[in-house]
């Protein structure tokens, strides 16, 4: 089809106002996901090059020439949804940090994405950045998107994740992703957490002789888990990442255990530290070895970029599985199931994302 019976049909689908043809390319402002959808469906049917800077996913091309689409999604700069029950946002790319900031500005409310270190003008900006390399980076300090919506280069929308979903985002999102290896999307839609008033935060950092340790001490640990967003307990030598990073803290004399990551939040710092004291106290009385509370911002922010790396590795590690939804309670008796005959552990990995969901194992097949 020519050029100008491409963007005659556009026109008619999207109003005339919102294509505009210049040579080979054609310029198309879409009003919503369903618009582009249609785009892209239309350019995979005619076999059009199709452009979305800043709000694509995956490989792009740089077409020097030949007919494409070039899409613009200023006009997708909605929010769609605030839930107040379950602390989600539904935003579409455009929608800018500044917009949300001032919607949650009368409900008293955390939104961990002001932060991110992407420094984007939209949302849609930032969140494309992270998974602009060859693996995701993320750059906020607190885990925060939980859903994206896309359309496929191919013409099909996906969607992962969403405000639903308690147990899902960030690196979890990336594994998603990762079903879509080598394919090339626009994003059209986005799921953000944010977070209760919470103006102090600690990370506190225990090493372990076992995982047995860990385990008794998570059990007795049920009341204050609640006030710490991520936990993290990896065993000593299994990531090559891990055994240095937790080293620059803990154990200078190469001391092997298990390393136990708590990020507790409040909105206080007297309660902050309570609940730290108390975690620390039972987890010395079960035979913890050492104990560091990093509230340096720089320290923190290290040693959770650090544990959100380690979720990436055992993404690859074909022969990890993972059981999730585990109540502190039931942990040592779950995690009882997987030992080998010789009572060598398979539990690699015991962690958590946010308060609302519950533990999640990793542990080898």
């Amino acid at each position: 089809m020519q050029t100008a019976k491409v963007a005659d049909c556009l026109k008619k689908l999207l109003g005339q106002v919102n294509v505009a043809v210049d040579g080979e390319r054609i310029f198309i402002k879409p009003a919503d996901a369903g618009e582009v959808l249609v785009v892209l469906q239309l350019a995979a049917k005619e076999k059009i090059a199709v452009e979305a800077p800043h709000y694509t996913i995956g490989k792009t091309l740089n077409h020097a020439s030949g007919k494409r689409f070039v899409l613009s999604l200023e006009r997708m700069n909605r929010v769609i949804n605030f839930d107040r029950e379950s602390f989600c946002v539904h935003v579409e790319p455009a929608a800018t940090v500044g917009g949300i900031e001032e919607l949650l500005a009368g409900e008293n409310l955390i939104f961990p994405a002001k932060k991110c270190r992407n420094e984007r003008w939209t949302i849609g900006e930032n969140v494309a950045v992270c998974f602009a390399g060859g693996e995701p980076d993320f750059r906020c300090l607190n885990a925060c998107l939980c859903g994206l919506e896309m359309v496929l280069f191919t013409g099909e929308a996906v969607t992962l994740g969403g405000s639903c979903v308690r147990e899902v985002h960030n690196y979890d999102l990336s594994y998603l992703l990762s079903g879509y290896t080598g394919e090339t999307a626009v994003i059209t839609g986005i799921h953000l957490k944010i977070m209760p008033p919470e103006t102090f935060h600690t990370v506190l950092l225990v090493l372990f002789n076992q995982f047995d340790d860990v385990l008794r001490s998570l059990s007795l640990l049920f009341a204050q888990l609640e006030r710490c967003g991520e936990i993290v307990a990896v065993e000593s030598g299994y990531f090559s990442l891990e055994e240095n990073f937790f080293k620059r803290y803990l154990s200078p004399s190469g001391e092997k255990g298990v390393y136990v990551m708590f990020n507790i939040r409040g909105v206080s710092a007297a309660g902050v530290e309570s609940i730290a004291q108390e975690i620390a106290a039972v987890c010395l009385a079960n035979d913890a070895g050492e104990v560091l509370a990093a509230e340096a911002p720089q320290q923190r922010e290290e040693i959770l970029a650090g544990c959100g790396s380690l979720i990436t590795d055992l993404r690859k590690q074909k022969n990890v599985y993972e059981k999730s939804g585990i109540e502190p309670l039931d942990l040592a008796a779950v995690a009882r199931k997987l030992k080998h005959r010789d009572s060598i552990y398979r539990l690699k990995v015991v962690t958590r994302q946010n308060p609302l969901e519950g533990l999640k194992l990793f542990y080898l097949a």
